[in-house]
């Protein structure tokens, strides 16, 4: 998992010399509302949001109005203050922990039985007696 969002970000703009070890995923709703961006560090999970509360304040296109333009930046910028300021406990050269032996999740998908999508739908509504179809 964590490959997968530090790969996310690796070679994104806004990064150059960013030296901590970072992932994160972005985020963008429906008519680009709203854009979000969730960066992880070994140490440190932060979310960056921008949007508005009036839905019909947005951009017009994915071009500018997606998490990676409009919400990316500023958790770049903090992590940037982070490296440079040393305000807080905060170590840009921590390494993820590798935990010890395979983690391993087995899930049995036979349990969660699906509908035939195949078969005809089944009408289950109840009639009264002497009632008509709507349709027929």
């Amino acid at each position: 998992m964590v490959d997968m969002l530090r790969y996310a970000v690796r070679g994104a703009a806004g990064f150059k010399g960013v030296v901590s070890n970072i992932g994160g995923k972005t985020g963008t709703t429906n008519d680009y509302v709203d854009g979000w961006f969730m960066g992880i560090t070994p140490g440190l999970v932060v979310g960056t949001w921008v949007g508005g509360d009036d839905q019909w304040t947005r951009f017009l296109s994915l071009t500018n109005g997606q998490g990676s333009k409009m919400a990316r930046p500023f958790f770049s910028e903090f992590i940037r203050q982070l490296e440079v300021q040393k305000v807080a406990d905060f170590d840009p050269k921590a390494k993820y922990i590798v935990p010890a032996g395979p983690q391993t999740i087995i899930t049995d998908c036979s349990q969660y039985s699906r509908p035939d999508v195949i078969s005809e739908p089944k009408d289950t509504t109840k009639k009264k007696e002497g009632e008509d179809d709507f349709f027929e």
